[in-house]
């Protein structure tokens, strides 16, 4: 009995030590589970102090490129500004250079010799002649010349008749001038050089019948003593 009783409290004791053990064993477990769940602690913060650091870089970046490009903007606008002013510098060169041309061929001309402009000027005379309106006054210029004669008119009444031929054939000139020149600048229809043409026709009128009206105040008194005579 006794050794029976000996051996149960060996056993017992076996036993608690084997709880013992385990207990220990399990502590020593949690103990490492716990730093192994500190370092993942430790892992997460680290790697949500890495992600902020790399969102903050990433922030700082885009700042920093922002500037950047706001940058190349200016840069842009100024080299758009340089290239309109050197367009406009262009353009004054070049008015410049057609001024001086311009006036280098007035100079020319004005040193052209006499001869040749009046040359210029019966080519115009001979231009204008080739005109129908040109036509039909000449013919009224040599029916005064014709009956003038015929009846003797005076000297000033002379004069009177050629002051108005001239003034009428200068007139028709001008009026083919304007015509060329209005057709030179457009072909089409436009109401500017419609009343160009026609006020310069308008001009030609007025001074052929004011011509028309003085050849019959100094012709028909002569007529009508001629007639008597006869």
């Amino acid at each position: 009995m006794a050794e029976t009783e000996i051996k149960r409290a060996a056993d017992e004791k076996s036993t608690e030590e084997k709880n013992s053990s385990s207990t220990s064993a399990s502590g020593k477990d949690s103990s490492s589970n716990g730093p192994s769940k500190s370092s993942s602690n430790n892992s997460s913060n680290n790697s949500s102090k890495s992600s902020s650091k790399s969102s903050s870089k990433g922030s700082s970046k885009g700042s920093s490129k922002r500037p950047s490009k706001s940058a190349s903007g200016k840069k842009s606008a100024q080299g758009g500004r340089s290239s309109s002013a050197d367009r406009s510098k262009k353009a004054d060169t070049r008015s410049r250079r057609g001024a001086r041309r311009r006036s280098g061929r007035a100079a020319a001309a004005a040193r052209q010799p006499l001869a040749e402009s009046f040359s210029h000027a019966f080519d115009g005379i001979m231009a204008g002649v080739e005109e129908r309106n040109m036509k039909i006054h000449f013919g009224f210029v040599l029916l005064v010349l014709i009956f003038g004669l015929l009846l003797q008119i005076s000297a000033t009444e002379w004069c009177i008749c050629f002051t108005l031929f001239g003034l009428v054939l200068s007139l028709e000139l001008v009026n083919t001038a304007v015509e060329a020149v209005v057709d030179l600048v457009t072909e089409e229809y436009k109401p500017l050089a419609k009343t160009a043409k026609d006020a310069a026709a308008g001009a030609v009128l007025i001074a052929a019948i004011m011509a028309a009206v003085t050849g019959l105040i100094i012709f028909i008194p002569r007529l009508l003593f001629a007639l008597r005579i006869l």
